[in-house]
């Protein structure tokens, strides 16, 4: 797509920060981006928040998924939309957490159980 990594895409990992104020994409650890949701006390700073791979349960991916319902719940000021993709088996799971919301399946091989995401 001939994008500069560190500008329109960029990525955040312990010790190293290849972001600027350019990007509009960026990938980092839950870890990561529980400390910053955490340390502003809110999420006015991302538009879409995509958390892959759910199934992979770590007490930072749970926290953040707790801190991300606080802040849908209190309605803070912005549009935030947090998507969920993870395997079908923890489904019904992330639904009732997440309030019952829309879900998108996508199909991956023909005869495969397709993964949900959620918003």
């Amino acid at each position: 797509m001939d994008l500069t990594l560190g500008h329109e895409v960029g990525y955040s990992i312990p010790q190293e920060d290849c972001t600027g104020p350019n990007t509009l994409l960026r990938f980092c650890w839950d870890r990561l981006l529980l400390q910053e949701v955490a340390s502003t006390r809110g999420t006015g700073a991302w538009g879409v928040l995509v958390l892959d791979e759910a199934q992979e349960r770590s007490v930072a991916s749970d926290s953040l998924q707790g801190l991300l319902q606080d802040a849908r719940l209190e309605k803070l000021p912005g549009d935030l939309r947090v998507v969920v993709v993870t395997d079908p088996a923890l489904e019904p799971k992330l639904r009732a957490f997440w309030g019952n919301p829309p879900i998108v399946h996508i199909p991956r091989e023909p005869g495969e159980r397709p993964s949900p995401i959620y918003w």
